[in-house]
């Protein structure tokens, strides 16, 4: 019963510990750190050959940024092109309303 007891005292603290982490960031979680299998490094290695400025949101993104994965992935989809992504004509894609580098509009 002890060790029961002991157990569920853990678990609440880790619990109070990870609430108490997402407080101090503004309620996001902090990226994990990234795993780099062999697919992720040949990636990275072509992003960084074809358009190194935008190596940034694929680390981010395979950290755990939602923001960053977002963007690598519309990055990845247009060649890097940033103004491709911005002027990109594919209302279907599921990103296409929160892709990167739109014009913001002021009504």
């Amino acid at each position: 019963m002890k060790n029961i007891i002991t157990k569920n005292q853990n678990s609440l603290t880790e619990e109070a510990e990870t609430k108490s982490a997402l407080l101090e960031t503004g309620g996001k979680s902090a990226p994990q750190e990234p795993v780099f299998d062999s697919k992720r490094q040949r990636m990275l290695q072509q992003v960084a050959e074809d358009f190194p400025s935008k190596l940034g949101h694929f680390h981010r993104a395979y950290g755990g940024s939602l923001r960053a994965a977002i963007t690598a992935k519309c990055l990845e989809c247009l060649w890097g092109e940033t103004a491709g992504i911005r002027e990109c004509k594919a209302t279907a894609c599921p990103l296409y309303a929160k892709r990167p580098y739109q014009e913001v509009s002021h009504v």
